[in-house]
Formats: C-alpha cells, sequence, structure tokens
C-alpha cells in the first residue's frame, strides 16, 4: 500500500494526473518545472502551459488501462492585460475533438471521447474571457440512439427503409431537409439546439416537463423547416419514444407536443 499525492482519481475511476515537481526534461503526466522565469522544463511542463491529463477506465472497469482513451487539458495564460489561467487547447487519444460542435451560439463546444466511455466534453470559448472546460465521465459503457433523417423517408418496424442516417455532428451534411432527431440534449447537439441547452436530469424535466420514464415526441421550425424531436427522460424512455413514432401517426405541425409513458401511448400537451 502507498500514497501518491500527484494522482487524483473519481469515484467512478477516472484518473487526473496532479501537478509535481520533477527534472526540467521530464515530459511524465503531470511532471512540471518552474524554473528560468517560468518557462523551464519541456512545452506542457513548465509555468507556461502545463498539460493537465485525464484518463478512462476501459469498458471492463480496469482503471487507467490502455483500451481507455486519454483526454489533455493545455492550461494556459489569456491575453488580458492582467494574464488570468484557462484552458488553451483540448485533445484527446484519438484526436476526436477536432469534431467538436458548437451547440447553438453558446461558445460551448461538445464532443465525445472515441472510447467505450465516450466522456462529454463541454468546451466553454467565449470571445473575450477565460476559457474553461467541463468533463462528465460516465464510468460505464454508454450508447446513444441518435438518427437524423430526410424529410421522404420511411421507416418501418423491424427495419430501416430509405433512411438516411447522420450523426448530430454532420447535421450540416443534411441542411435544408426536414429532421427527425433523436437523443435528448444532453447527448445530441441538435436537440440541444432546440431545446435551447444540453439539459440533462431536472433540469431536462424543467425545460421540457418530462420526466422520469417519461418521453416527449415534439415538433419545432429549424432553418425554415421541420425538425421533430424525440427523446425522453433516458435511454430507455427515448426507446419507447422512437417505438411510438414508428406504430403511429403523428402531428408533425410545428408546436405540435406530444408527451407518454409507454411505447404504445401519448398524450398531446397542450398550452
Amino acid at each position: 500500500m502507498y500514497t501518491n499525492f500527484n494522482e487524483l482519481w473519481s469515484k467512478e475511476g477516472m484518473k487526473v494526473n496532479l501537478p509535481y515537481l520533477a527534472a526540467n526534461d521530464s515530459v511524465a503526466a503531470g511532471a512540471i518545472n518552474v524554473s528560468t522565469d517560468g518557462a523551464g522544463g519541456s512545452t506542457g511542463h513548465n509555468a507556461t502551459s502545463f498539460y493537465l491529463v485525464f484518463s478512462e477506465e476501459d469498458k471492463n472497469g480496469n482503471k487507467a488501462n490502455a483500451d481507455g482513451d486519454w483526454i489533455n487539458l493545455t492550461i494556459g495564460w489569456d491575453s488580458s492585460t492582467t494574464a488570468e489561467v484557462e484552458v488553451s487547447a483540448v485533445n484527446t487519444e484519438d484526436a476526436d475533438t477536432t469534431r467538436s460542435t458548437e451547440i447553438g451560439d453558446t461558445d460551448v463546444y461538445r464532443d465525445f471521447t472515441y472510447s467505450a466511455l465516450a466522456t462529454e466534453i463541454l468546451w466553454d470559448k467565449p470571445s473575450s474571457g477565460q476559457k474553461s472546460v467541463t468533463l462528465t465521465y460516465h464510468g460505464d459503457e454508454v450508447t446513444a440512439d441518435v438518427y437524423i433523417t430526410s424529410p421522404d423517408v420511411t421507416i418501418v418496424s423491424g427495419g430501416e427503409a430509405g433512411v438516411m442516417t447522420v450523426m448530430d455532428t454532420d447535421v450540416a451534411s443534411v441542411a435544408g431537409k426536414n429532421l427527425v432527431v433523436v437523443g435528448g440534449s444532453a447527448i445530441n447537439s441538435v436537440a440541444a439546439e432546440l431545446l435551447g441547452a444540453a439539459y440533462r436530469g431536472e433540469a431536462f424535466t424543467s425545460a421540457t416537463g418530462v420526466a422520469t420514464d417519461e418521453f416527449l415526441i415534439q415538433s419545432f421550425a429549424r432553418s425554415g423547416k421541420t425538425a421533430l424531436l424525440v427523446a425522453g427522460y433516458n435511454a430507455a424512455d427515448t426507446e419507447k419514444a422512437v417505438t411510438y413514432l414508428l406504430n403511429n401517426d403523428v402531428d408533425t405541425t410545428v408546436g405540435t407536443k406530444l408527451k407518454g409513458t409507454s411505447a404504445t401511448e401519448a398524450t398531446l400537451v397542450t398550452a
């Protein structure tokens, strides 16, 4: 048994490599040298820039395993007259942050690690002010049922006939089309755009009126077309919503909202 003060572990198994003084040429995760007015050591290991490294578990719960992704936040200084610390860059093992997508016009860019645990990365990059990152670590394997379809598709039970399916990160590829957006705002950036933010849990309930064991099917105007949001409080509730949509005629008039608790029944919500 030993104690290591430069390693921090979350309850669910995410490892954080905290800074510790090291040799000037050390490039180990967390190593830092602040000699020569702060510029000593290697890039990412001095007081000018520091790599704050997070490591996921793998899908079997093995901590800091090679099969888990890592997230590297570069801690640096902004350009203020009195410089302040900010997150100046975000990188992962698979360089997937290059595919991050802004949530509406919020300056918050959203992405997930390309791994079984799919840690969520929300990088807030305001035009002025400090840049910051929020990480949501799930600590277990995750799934997301996300579909965005063209306006003239036919979806049949037991299969997908003529369906054009794209991820929310590729929504620009179906610009100018009516959409069916599947998944809540916490996992789908287009859903977050429609609802106004990436709500989860109680915040999702407050924004939509949809609580545990419930789902909504709601029609929105988007870029001159219609976007039909199909989302539940959690993944199982979203599956119920999808099943209901596949087996029932649903009014897609903008502003129409249905709320349900089972795959066979939904109620029209009126203001």
